[in-house]
């Protein structure tokens, strides 16, 4: 069985429209844009748990809400 490699690209602060391959003509992301038309996948509607990011990262990685550990805001810390 072939076992598949998982790249997650997670940036901070990139709108869904600043990349060439989503229809920004002023983009210029051209290895990004090969990367999805070649072996990759591009989420066009994709949510977040909180709108602010240390919480919603925490959320995307453990599949739990912010909330659950503390992760609130941007300080580390149990609530």
């Amino acid at each position: 069985m072939k076992r598949h490699h998982i790249i997650i690209i997670n940036p901070d602060e990139m709108r869904w429209d600043s990349m060439g391959h989503t229809g920004s003509p002023a983009a210029h992301t051209p290895f990004i844009d090969e990367f999805v038309s070649s072996e990759a996948v591009s989420f066009d509607r994709a949510y977040c748990q909180n709108p602010v990011c240390v919480p919603s990262r925490c959320s995307f990685l453990t599949g739990l809400y912010p909330h659950v550990h503390g992760h609130r805001t941007m300080r580390f810390f149990a609530a």
